[in-house]
């Protein structure tokens, strides 16, 4: 599904919810004052992350989300990258969290967008702030529904 320069796509098998997608998406670019250029969201099966993972970061195994940020400058408004989703790993995830599928698809779009607005996770305290600005976002999505 395509609607204001944003792609979603689930290719996996499980139930992704695209339409909150579009959602989430709007909720974080609102609070980070950024537009968006041009932005593709897959969610693939694990077989496929693991391909990906291997292929274009030379990382063994699978991984939950992988961003690619295509802009010129890291210090543009724009948003113009590629978030792909592992939906099975979200599914193991879920129950790992004793959170739904929905919430932890949505931690993982967060996620995903706070890499290509420039947040890293490299170390604990990159980290700790992901992991509240990931909790503020899904409270505004989860308050928003």
């Amino acid at each position: 599904m395509i609607k204001n320069n944003i792609e979603i796509k689930n290719l996996s098998d499980y139930p992704v919810k695209v339409r909150d997608c579009f959602e989430m998406i709007d909720i974080f670019k609102d609070q980070f004052g950024l537009a968006v250029n041009e932005l593709s969201v897959s969610f693939l099966n694990d077989k496929e992350m693991t391909l990906i993972n291997r292929d274009h970061l030379s990382h063994d195994g699978s991984t939950d989300v992988i961003s690619f940020d295509y802009r010129e400058s890291k210090s543009s408004k724009e948003i113009d990258a590629e978030i792909i989703i592992s939906a099975e790993r979200a599914d193991l995830q879920a129950e790992e969290y004793s959170v739904s599928f929905e919430n932890e698809v949505a931690r993982l779009l967060f996620h995903g967008l706070l890499h290509i607005a420039g947040y890293n996770d490299d170390n604990a305290e990159e980290k700790n702030e992901m992991t509240k600005l990931e909790n503020s976002l899904l409270h505004k999505w989860e308050s928003s529904a």
